[in-house]
């Protein structure tokens, strides 16, 4: 199945694999897509989800767009996930960072209820383009991605935006978006270090992720493997990886990630 780089994993810094590589793959079968030639058409991601400062009933938040492409206008929705039920935000003709994504000075900005915790956000529909054929939505975990020049410009504008717009609940549940299911993926693998007299191997970890993204718990999928020694290894490398848990019916739910580790 083909997956595209979401921006903050292109932002990331120091992913040289050194003498190993580590993978991941959803526990469960993958959910079907649609071509690698319809993926491309909608490459646009949010890259960062800025919190502000709120009155204590709501709280305003600033979400920047970007794409692996170039840099233009999209117009569409954000879906936003919170602890409180999904919300819809409309935009249009906002500015869509490109690479190298040095530049965000069109936030959407949006208001959500104080008491609520955002648990992932992504663009659901575009203009004038077909429904995204795959879903790649901002997680909390991805901040921490971001190279400190990107931080500081996206930081920037959000401190000089317009009112806020509210947010609007999706109340029927019948509403979905347009691609409901979509399996846990890796946003940043670490990479794993293999030691140099000893022969490779490869070490699979079952990580637990919460529909918050953050990682629950891990452990070795098969802890009598033959190379026992690397286990340790496999287990810092997928507790220091970021994941996205899986959306069935276009919301996070708690999901199992097999993380692979090869050392060579």
């Amino acid at each position: 199945m083909r997956r595209r780089v979401p921006p903050a994993f292109a932002l990331a810094a120091g992913l040289a694999m050194l003498c190993g590589v580590a993978s991941a793959q959803p526990a469960a079968p993958p959910a079907a897509l649609a071509s690698p030639a319809a993926v491309a058409a909608c490459p646009i991601d949010v890259l960062a989800v800025l919190p502000l400062h709120g009155d204590g009933i709501t709280t305003p938040y600033a979400a920047f767009l970007a794409s692996p492409r170039a840099a233009g206008l999209a117009s569409g929705t954000l879906w936003i996930n919170t602890s409180l039920g999904p919300f819809h935000v409309p935009f249009a003709q906002r500015m869509v960072a490109g690479d190298p994504y040095t530049s965000g000075n069109d936030p959407i900005v949006f208001a959500l209820p104080a008491a609520s915790t955002v648990q992932n956000v992504f663009v659901d529909t575009l203009e004038g383009i077909a429904p995204c054929p795959g879903v790649a939505p901002w997680v909390p975990t991805y901040s921490g991605l971001l190279l400190p020049a990107v931080r500081r410009a996206v930081t920037a504008a959000a401190k000089t935006t317009e009112a806020p717009a509210s947010a609007t609940p999706i109340a029927n549940p019948g509403i979905v978006c347009h691609v409901p299911d979509v399996d846990a993926r890796a946003l940043k693998v670490e990479p794993v270090i293999s030691a140099p007299d000893l022969r490779g191997g490869k070490v699979v970890v079952r990580v637990h992720l919460g529909i918050d993204s953050a990682i629950r718990s891990v452990e070795v999928d098969d802890p009598n493997s033959p190379v026992r020694y690397y286990n340790t290894r496999a287990l810092i490398a997928a507790r220091h990886s970021v994941f996205a848990t899986a959306m069935v019916n276009c919301r996070p739910v708690e999901s199992d990630y097999l993380f692979t580790a090869v050392f060579q």
